[in-house]
């Protein structure tokens, strides 16, 4: 499969670096992808769609990204829009994403059920959101990126970033009540 990627791509350096790109994360983005899919095939169509967004936007994206060591974050946060969106395509099924679990699990006390009506409400209210509350607050609450990292990743100044995140912290409180985030 390698063969046709590197068919499409031009330069010699583009095609030395998704070749390391896909060589170090192809199994792992397909793990990942098992974990949302439970199914092999599906798994790897979505593996394949993609690299082959990469390929489409241009490998030398991804070079920066590289470089500040965030390429595993990228091409998970990849996996996940994209198993998202064949999700949504099949079946039509709500996504709760593995990791924001723990995180907001700890906000809670109480019975279990209770913490899964509450993480499945603020999962919810962090999707109806505008996307640039959304996309920032996902990287930072999610995936427990740095400010700095999301802002290179995104291609927003750190301040954007940080602006933002407080931002959308404040519309959840303003939407959930005033016990997130204190």
């Amino acid at each position: 499969m390698i063969s046709f990627y590197l068919s499409l791509i031009e330069t010699e350096a583009d095609k030395s670096l998704f070749e390391r790109v896909y060589e170090a994360h192809r199994q792992n983005m397909f793990k990942y992808a098992m974990k949302f899919l439970h199914d092999e095939g599906n798994a790897e169509d979505v593996v394949h769609e993609v690299f082959l967004a990469i390929v489409k936007s241009g490998v030398g994206k991804i070079r920066g990204v590289d470089e500040e060591g965030n390429l595993w974050v990228y091409l998970a946060t990849a996996v996940r829009n994209q198993c998202i969106t064949f999700m949504k395509k099949q079946r039509n099924v709500q996504l709760i994403e593995p990791g924001v679990n723990e995180f907001f699990g700890s906000l809670h006390t109480g019975d279990s059920t209770a913490q899964d009506a509450s993480y499945a409400s603020l999962v919810r209210t962090i999707r109806e959101l505008d996307p640039i509350y959304a996309d920032v607050l996902y990287y930072d609450l999610v995936q427990e990126m740095p400010s700095d990292a999301i802002a290179n990743l995104l291609g927003l100044k750190p301040a954007t970033v940080r602006k933002r995140i407080s931002r959308g912290k404040e519309l959840l409180r303003e939407k959930l009540g005033k016990d997130y985030f204190a």
